[in-house]
């Protein structure tokens, strides 16, 4: 017999019952409806009364076929008697490459970038773009059951296929737009200063792991920040938001956080660095200043955003201080990486260094007075205050608290910093620029100082450092006021930056040095090694300055 055209129609309605079922997936609706064809054909071929089953057939390939991408189809073999699976080729392509776009052979990505729905994800080996069309060609195949089904060679071709024509080099594509952000809730514009979704045309290969959210006042990170630092809260909203920026050029600064210890701005700065992820670093003075290693860890300030350190860091020789006038500039610098080849590089990591009483040496020059920036962060150490006081701080700018809020303070600090980059220069208070003076004066004050009064000696050990301080105290306060008088921790450990050495144990001076050796005679600690002190008239030595 042969089916009639309700029959027919019935059949075609329940496949496309099934089909069109918007509980399924399409590759669940692909299943039920080659399952329902090759059933309907397969108890056709059995009854023996139907003379003519090609318009079923026809009809159940046509079902088929509707639920399957552009580059699967199907066809009937009579001999067999079975619906067979076919592949085209270059639709399947098509298909990856919008689904899974990759590009390879650029001048700056040479290895390749595939676009993960957000944002264009590097390929660390040569290897990686190959194993990752292998695999979503596996993976595309496995969606529709065809993994199995479908000859081990066919699979084999069909990415040797795909690869052939993807890893093609790429012509000139210009990545990373410098007007926009990714953040986890979408891509900010930073001119119009609005989120809009991701998207692969916009090659950008980063994305910090923050939302970003409209705020005018900054919210609670802002409230904090003020709390530390009062009205130079400012200044560091703007630099914060600076960072955000790739320029590194318009903005030439080192801000340095100071304060006594224990007061919170650990944990200000942690706050802060959370929003870069693995755009934050967090590299020292020391660090730059290790000869073997430096290279490597200019590395990571390559890729980074900000280089955040929340705990002090004092040490620095020659090298470390000419890098980092480079880094602030937006000199090109060369970089180290372990295993791989050195690679230039013009840094956009902006600076924000945490310091208690002690600061690093900078020389004091025009250059450093216009580049440094030292915030003071006054609030009191949490334990000095009443412990009610103490406990209300605590909750108040709890560190989950802090960043919670802080998509509000990004959005807030990236318009400060836009009025910023228009000025070409950061807020200052005339305290914030006084205190740079001090801090510069002050290490060259220290030099002026030795140079003035110490003497060498025949003996070991010279004039204790009490003594020593107790005159550098007067000559000092003289020139900068009796406010900013360095104490004397930070005394030592300046002249010991210089090159100065003091014998920890008790020790006597010698007898032939007692014209420049306090109590010569007497078991001191901290002797100065191989100096004395001459008496001279300090007087003169600030008059001539």
């Amino acid at each position: 017999m042969e089916f009639n055209e309700e029959e027919l129609a019935m059949m075609q309605k329940q496949i496309n019952d099934n089909a069109t079922d918007k509980n399924l997936t399409k590759q669940e609706r692909y299943a039920h409806a080659k399952a329902a064809a090759e059933a309907t054909i397969t108890e056709a071929k059995r009854d023996a009364s139907v003379t003519n089953a090609t318009p079923l057939i026809e009809e159940q390939l046509a079902a088929v076929n509707k639920n399957t991408p552009a580059w699967l189809w199907h066809s009937f073999d009579g001999k067999k008697s079975k619906i067979e699976t076919n592949l085209k080729f270059a639709e399947f392509r098509n298909d990856l490459s919008e689904t899974h776009p990759i590009i390879v052979g650029t001048e700056r990505y040479a290895v390749g970038v595939h676009f993960n729905g957000k944002y264009w994800r590097e390929y660390k080996k040569d290897s990686e773009a190959s194993k990752d069309i292998s695999s979503t060609t596996m993976r595309m195949l496995g969606d529709y059951g065809l993994v199995e089904s479908l000859p081990s060679g066919n699979i084999t071709k069909l990415s040797t296929f795909n690869s052939s024509y993807i890893l093609e080099p790429n012509e000139h594509i210009d990545f990373d737009d410098p007007n926009l952000v990714n953040f986890q809730n979408g891509t900010l514009n930073l001119e119009e200063m609005k989120v809009h979704e991701y998207r692969k045309e916009d090659y950008l290969t980063r994305m910090l792991p923050v939302e970003v959210r409209e705020s005018v006042d900054g919210g609670l990170v802002a409230e904090y920040a003020h709390y530390l630092l009062g009205d130079e809260e400012k200044t560091l909203s703007e630099w914060f938001g600076y960072m955000m920026f790739a320029d590194a050029t318009t903005l030439n600064y080192l801000v340095f956080m100071t304060g006594v210890g224990g007061n919170g701005k650990s944990t200000l700065l942690n706050t802060l660095l959370s929003a870069f992820g693995e755009y934050g670093s967090s590299v020292t003075f020391s660090q730059l200043s290790d000869d073997s290693k430096a290279g490597q860890y200019l590395d990571n300030l390559a890729h980074s955003y900000a280089n955040i350190l929340t705990e002090p860091d004092t040490k620095m020789n020659n090298q470390a201080l000419t890098m980092l006038k480079k880094l602030s500039a937006g000199d090109p610098l060369q970089a180290n990486p372990k295993y791989r080849s050195p690679y230039m590089f013009q840094n956009r990591a902006k600076f924000l260094i945490s310091a208690n009483s002690d600061l690093p040496t900078f020389p004091d020059t025009e250059e450093y007075h216009r580049r440094l920036v030292l915030l003071n962060a006054s609030a009191p150490a949490l334990r000095s205050l009443p412990d009610d006081k103490a406990m209300d701080v605590k909750t108040k700018y709890a560190p989950a608290k802090l960043r919670e809020a802080l998509p509000e303070y990004i959005y807030y600090s990236i318009g400060l910093a836009k009025t910023a980059i228009a000025n070409k220069r950061l807020t200052l208070l005339p305290s914030t620029q006084a205190r740079v003076t001090n801090w510069l004066q002050g290490n060259d004050l220290i030099s002026e100082f030795t140079h003035e009064t110490l003497k060498p000696i025949t003996g070991t050990n010279g004039v204790t450092l009490k003594y020593l301080y107790e005159h550098f105290k007067s000559f000092y306060a003289d020139v900068v006021g009796d406010d900013h008088v360095i104490n004397m921790t930070q005394f030592k450990k300046e002249l010991t930056k210089k090159g100065y050495e003091f014998e920890m144990s008790a020790r006597k001076g010698a007898e032939h040095d007692a014209q420049l050796v306090d109590d010569w005679n007497v078991n001191k600690r901290n002797r100065l090694k191989g100096y004395g002190m001459e008496q001279v008239n300090l007087n003169l030595t600030i008059g001539a300055m």
